[in-house]
């Protein structure tokens, strides 16, 4: 920087290597972020600035070990922690690694747990299913469990069947009113979800073939009573083409 212009300064950029540990959010990794106003004292110039005093205390800690006094205290070994009272109180590096474990151990076993539940709640289901099916005619326990797998989604994210679609057109086609109505106790699709599925359908003039072909489905199950039918016509005008 010594033999650089002047205008050039502004584009010049300092290392890590220039700064102290104590200049970093985390002195203990010089990968970390500088602090807001850190100072680079670490310069080989003729007349590099003074070196910054940490702003911790000094600290011994005397240990007993078979009547021998050892001090086993640096600096970097020490951390302040602040307190519930707001004070602060130093913590070594050993009990900070002795926290940690605690919380990957805390974790693991959280884990373990919500994995449980889980399990449980789910044979839980199976058991409420099974007993179900047992009192319910199959029409009813198939919407009960349809209600109960679409209780879990988001509003936004249920994916309907064609049961439950079904379903839904034969109550609509009934009375709309009425659909509106058990939609604001059950969870069924909207009115315009069932309507969809209808505009791509073309209606044209005279007889429409997959509308005869699903009449002929639909008869096949029918005895020859339910077959019998009145075909009446509005009145209508011819015109040749």
């Amino acid at each position: 920087m010594m033999g650089m212009k002047p205008e050039n300064l502004k584009y010049a950029r300092l290392c890590s290597d220039h700064f102290e540990d104590s200049q970093f959010m985390n002195p203990r990794d010089r990968t970390s972020r500088l602090k807001p106003k850190a100072v680079p004292t670490i310069i080989n110039a003729p007349n590099p600035p003074k070196r910054l005093k940490s702003c911790r205390r000094e600290i011994v800690r005397v240990i007993q070990n078979d009547e021998e006094v050892k001090t086993a205290v640096k600096n970097e070994d020490i951390i302040p922690v602040p307190t519930e009272t707001g004070t602060m109180t130093d913590i070594s590096k050993q009990d900070i690694d002795a926290l940690k474990a605690t919380i990957h151990q805390l974790k693991a076993e959280n884990h373990r747990l919500r994995k449980k539940c889980t399990e449980k709640r789910t044979v839980s289901k199976i058991i409420l299913l099974d007993t179900l099916k047992e009192y319910l005619s199959p029409p009813a326990y198939n919407f009960v469990k349809q209600q109960i797998e679409v209780a879990k989604n988001t509003k936004n994210g249920v994916r309907w069947s064609d049961d439950i679609k079904l379903f839904a057109l034969q109550m609509k086609g009934i009375s709309t009113k009425g659909y509106k109505f058990l939609k604001k106790i059950f969870r069924l699709p909207a009115i315009r979800t069932l309507n969809k599925p209808l505009k791509s359908y073309d209606i044209i003039e005279g007889f429409h073939q997959p509308v005869v072909k699903t009449l002929e489905e639909i008869t096949t199950t029918m005895s020859p009573k339910e077959k019998l039918v009145v075909l009446s016509n509005d009145e209508i005008a011819l015109k040749e083409t």
